[in-house]
């Protein structure tokens, strides 16, 4: 089990390398920067918030405390498995690497040299996208996923996620989402369903 995992880490590395290394030019240096802002929440609660407000004013009051709960509850559960892994981020786990000049890490803006498993980033805008095409279903929803994939890709070019953190983070907040937001609907039905006349 040790070998697996020992291999599974050194081609996370390799792949982290082989995307953080090779893809960087200044457009996307300037595209990456911009795409990452959507695995930020207060970023995206000021997009998706007023966007919601004003296209589904009559079940806003409804469904975005769903999602704002969807995303936090995600959040929690990351920070709780981010602590406990321990798993250091890209500069730190190549530091020695980066001092001999055996390895480069190419970072735009940030410099993260704290915990990296799992991507709060990647949880926050998968855990968007999902709780977002949970309620609303239409031919936009693909999109929003098709966003968060590339805030997930954004992290590892920048230098400041492996791929398996970015992975772990996109499962995370699929599932969070998910499971939050079908518990948050089976208890509003329960406590907002119609009761019963009955006879006298």
């Amino acid at each position: 089990m040790g070998t697996l995992i020992d291999r599974l880490i050194a081609l996370d590395k390799t792949i982290f390398l082989l995307i953080n290394g090779t893809w960087p030019s200044p457009a996307l240096d300037i595209g990456m920067a911009f795409v990452t802002l959507f695995g930020n929440g207060l970023f995206l609660a000021g997009i998706v918030g007023p966007v919601l407000y004003f296209g589904d004013r009559r079940r806003f009051a409804a469904r975005v405390p769903a999602i704002i709960a969807a995303v936090v509850v995600g959040g929690v559960v990351n920070g709780i498995i981010k602590e406990i892994a321990g798993r250091p981020r890209p500069l730190t786990e190549f530091s020695e690497e980066i001092r001999t000049g055996a390895v480069w890490v190419h970072t735009v803006f940030e410099r993260w040299r704290g915990n990296s498993f799992p991507s709060g980033h990647a949880q926050t805008a998968f855990g968007t996208a999902t709780a977002l095409a949970y309620y609303y279903r239409g031919w936009y929803a693909p999109l929003v996923f098709i966003l968060a994939g590339g805030v997930a890709v954004s992290r590892i070019y920048l230098g400041v996620h492996f791929p398996l953190d970015v992975v772990a983070g996109a499962l995370l907040g699929v599932g969070c989402s998910l499971g939050t937001c079908r518990a948050w609907e089976k208890t509003r039905t329960r406590y907002t369903r119609p009761k019963k006349k009955t006879d006298p």
